[in-house]
């Protein structure tokens, strides 16, 4: 299970931050890895989490 502290700061930015309103629902999607994931989440650059959700969503063939 992951970091309680590290993951609540990570859903934090992620459901706060304006620039990351658009795949919020991706970023935060249940990861093989969680803790890293979160860790992530809570501390890459807002335009990685951005890439990285749109490249996921292109692989499912979803608009956005």
């Amino acid at each position: 299970m992951a970091n309680t502290v590290v993951r609540d700061r990570a859903i934090q930015r992620v459901e706060t931050n304006p620039a990351l309103r658009g795949v919020k629902k991706v970023l935060l999607e249940p990861q093989p890895d969680p803790d890293k994931h979160y860790a992530w989440l809570a501390t890459a650059p807002i335009s990685d989490l951005v890439a990285w959700a749109q490249k996921k969503r292109l692989e499912r063939g979803e608009q956005f």
